[in-house]
């Protein structure tokens, strides 16, 4: 299992119909907007990685690190970098109108989704609710 997110046009059939009736280019518009789409969310991800904004949700307290579902400061999701520079988009372009941002590292579903010890994070879900509306006006303005 890995850290990830994927959005795709709800009713793709009906939509390719739709789009194939006013010619293949608007088709390969939408299709070149989803995964432009994806690539953006890309940067939007790593970027809310970098910026550590769990410390800002959930300011350290004076004294150690502590750990635990009960709160306090958890620590940064960035230490050595490699999970901010393991997220990417899914290397299969050939899937239309899909894309899925990923990090295939194993300890990246720990980070987003949260432990026993560790609370969710959710550098992947929160942005991409986020950032709905955006890729949504994105996809629509392909075609107009």
């Amino acid at each position: 299992m890995v850290a990830a997110i994927q959005f795709q046009i709800v009713g793709l059939n009906l939509t390719i119909d739709q789009l194939k009736k006013i010619g293949a280019d608007k088709l390969n518009k939408v299709n070149d907007a989803v995964h432009k789409e994806g690539f953006r969310m890309v940067d939007v991800i790593t970027q809310d990685i970098s910026t550590m904004q769990w410390e800002t949700m959930h300011p350290r307290p004076k004294g150690p690190k502590t750990i635990g579902p009960g709160g306090g400061y958890i620590g940064p999701s960035v230490d050595t970098g490699l999970f901010m520079g393991s997220v990417g988009l899914d290397s299969d372009m050939t899937q239309p109108f899909i894309s899925k941002v990923q990090s295939t590292l194993p300890y990246a579903k720990h980070l987003e989704y949260g432990t026993t010890k560790i609370p969710a994070r959710q550098h992947f879900q929160r942005p991409l609710i986020e950032n709905m509306d955006r890729i949504k006006k994105a996809i629509k303005e392909s075609v107009q």
